[in-house]
């Protein structure tokens, strides 16, 4: 029986590692025109208040709602 609950308790502690380690969503807005980045560009998840601004070089890097 000690096996079995030592197992699940591994299971638990590497799932809670596993979520708090999150999901990103990066990238970079340019101009379509000439390429050149956008600086301090809205970018947000449909339907969400999740959101970040770009940095001076267009970049972002967005964690992932759970």
């Amino acid at each position: 029986m000690r096996p079995v609950i030592t197992f699940f308790c591994i299971m638990l502690v590497s799932s809670v590692v596993r979520a708090q380690q999150g999901r990103y969503v990066s990238g970079r807005i340019t101009d379509a025109e000439d390429g050149s980045p956008i600086p301090s560009a809205a970018v947000f998840f449909d339907n969400t208040t999740v959101g970040i601004t770009t940095d001076p070089d267009g970049r972002y890097r967005l964690r992932i709602p759970g």
